[in-house]
């Protein structure tokens, strides 16, 4: 196995995060899906989502030694689901709090407002894919970049981790039927 202070899962939501919690738990990693407080960050092995991906360069820096997984998926795809999941629910809207508060900071540093209109959703997938490939340009090492709706899986993942596939099909969560 790689060795590694912790796992960030820095795409934003909708693209794979939950399926990749569910692969690093697989792979005997514990890893919280939505964390909405540095204290379950800071329990967990790995964390995933918007709360992670808004704040990646800052975990980069207290948690030195970690390693970065770029979720991503085909754009106008990603734009359907994401904007059918704000218009069922706003994700942090029944949170208490300092949750609530974690969240919704999250969203306004990804999406600039706490409320995403349509025309938001697409430039901050763009800007946000452009920051993290920038940020990680000098050390590419730090960082897979897995499109898991396109069929990236336990090959990709296991060979970054250096650690042996499981036996198991790779978990597919929240799978959209279009």
């Amino acid at each position: 196995m790689r060795t590694f202070n912790k796992i960030f899962g820095v795409g934003i939501s909708r693209t794979g995060t939950t399926s990749l919690t569910v692969a690093l738990e697989c792979l005997g990693i514990p890893t919280i899906h939505w964390p909405t407080n540095m204290h379950d960050i800071k329990k967990f092995r790995g964390a995933t989502d918007i709360t992670i991906a808004s704040r990646f360069k800052e975990l980069d820096q207290i948690f030195q030694d970690s390693l970065f997984i770029y979720t991503e998926r085909e754009p106008a795809s990603w734009l359907r689901s994401v904007k059918q999941h704000y218009a069922k629910r706003h994700p942090a809207k029944t949170l208490p709090g300092g949750a609530r508060i974690f969240s919704l900071e999250s969203e306004v540093i990804i999406y600039g407002r706490i409320w995403p209109k349509d025309k938001d959703f697409l430039r901050a997938y763009q800007a946000h894919e452009e920051d993290v490939l920038n940020y990680f340009a000098v050390r590419p090492a730090c960082l897979l970049r897995l499109n898991i709706s396109k069929g990236d899986g336990w090959p990709k993942l296991c060979d970054f981790l250096k650690l042996p596939r499981p036996r198991i099909p790779f978990p597919h969560r929240n799978r959209r039927v279009s």
